[in-house]
């Protein structure tokens, strides 16, 4: 703990907000992992590297996860999004009960909600190439069956109006808005775990035609997007027979859209 003070300064200096949670935290991962190195973690953290790419473990929702350099790293605002589907399905979900997660990145949504309700049968699907180990890996941890298709190619006829839920955090912000996002998001990051197209909603839409076409009677969507398609995205879900809700943070951002089928 005597050179918390010290990595402080050091995030301080290359403009770290909140430098002293940040220095906490590192220090705590690595005791967790048993990383000796503790110095080399933090001039990597300095330069802008995630922790979780140096440590090659990222944190969600209370679970662990393996993570490898490259792949888009789960946020905190997303464990929202799990923790309610967790609620969707409830305490007692039937056996066989099936979720599809789109776009699982590493696999952190599919996991938790694998991990939460054993009963379920989760599907997550992805494709990216520098993803896929550390989603395998993580789903046979878990027990999700991992699927590695592109999201807009992905179709099982078995699934079709047979799923209670299914779950995405596809791209949705608009290419033209990808500038502003944090100044090491698109150095360490894939850029098309981002881009949402020009208006945000280009892989939302797939994801609620996809959903249309498997969920079962009061089956119900969650997916993650953004105050400005919001709008746009509950006329749409709307359109499809669904009835729509948006789910904000304690801060009044919309974080995600529910919609449920009749």
């Amino acid at each position: 703990m005597g050179d918390i003070p010290r990595f402080t300064h050091q995030l301080a200096a290359a403009g770290f907000v909140a430098a002293d949670l940040e220095a906490v935290r590192i220090v705590d991962r690595c005791a967790d992992l048993g990383v000796a190195d503790v110095d080399g973690v933090v001039a990597r953290r300095v330069a802008g590297e995630p922790l979780e790419h140096i440590l090659g473990r990222c944190w969600f929702a209370g679970i662990e996860l393996e993570i490898d350099p490259g792949v888009f790293v789960p946020r905190e605002e997303t464990e929202l999004l799990a923790r309610r589907a967790v609620e969707v399905l409830g305490a007692h979900a039937s056996i066989g009960d099936t979720v599809v997660d789109l776009y699982s990145g590493c696999g952190a949504v599919a996991c938790f909600v694998a991990s939460a309700v054993p009963a379920a049968e989760v599907v997550a699907v992805e494709s990216a190439p520098g993803t896929v180990r550390c989603f395998e890996a993580n789903a046979k941890r878990f027990g999700v069956r991992a699927v590695v298709a592109e999201a807009t190619a992905f179709e099982a006829a078995s699934l079709q109006g047979s799923v209670a839920l299914v779950t995405a955090v596809p791209p949705y912000v608009p290419t033209r808005e990808l500038e502003f996002l944090g100044r090491d998001a698109l150095r360490y990051e894939p850029v098309g775990a981002f881009d949402g197209g020009a208006d945000g909603l280009r892989w939302i839409t797939v994801t609620i035609d996809a959903a249309a076409r498997w969920l079962a009677a009061k089956g119900t969507l969650l997916v993650e997007l953004s105050e400005p398609t919001a709008g746009r995205a509950v006329s749409f879900v709307e359109d499809r027979g669904f009835r729509a809700r948006l789910h904000h943070d304690d801060d009044g951002l919309v974080r995600f859209l529910e919609a449920t089928r009749p």
